[in-house]
């Protein structure tokens, strides 16, 4: 007697989110790193420190722009940041690491060809998103 494997032999599909990123970068880039060590932005060194950085370094990655509470920054400086980041970066937004997990899932998701699980059954394990939230 043979053990059959019913689940493969049933057609059904299934689909893991976390493997439509697994080979994306999520990095954060927070706006107090560039404050040198002061709770409020200086216009002058906030823009010699970001036109100093290596902005390379996040090529090809979605990366999170960070704003510390406790410091006081205007809202052109995410913009500017930004500015520096766009010509590198597939996305980027303002929050943290989960922020930018979920617009790497939202660009993965929106690149799914829906087409191939049209009148399919199919499985979808979403445990490991919300574990390593």
């Amino acid at each position: 007697m043979s053990i059959v494997n019913r689940v493969a032999e049933s057609g059904l599909i299934q689909f893991d989110p976390a493997t439509l990123v697994k080979d994306m970068v999520v990095s954060v880039v927070s706006l107090s790193d560039f404050l040198h060590e002061e709770s409020i932005l200086r216009e002058k060194p906030f823009r010699q420190a970001i036109t100093a950085h290596d902005w390379t370094h996040y090529t090809g990655q979605y990366v999170a722009i960070q704003i510390n509470q406790e410091t006081l920054v205007p809202q052109w400086a995410a913009m500017l940041v930004t500015s520096c980041l766009l010509p590198h970066v597939q996305g980027v937004c303002l929050g943290n690491q989960g922020s930018a997990l979920d617009m790497a899932y939202k660009s993965a998701l929106e690149k799914l060809e829906a087409k191939d699980y049209y009148n399919k059954n199919i499985i979808i394990y979403i445990l490991r998103y919300f574990i390593n939230q």
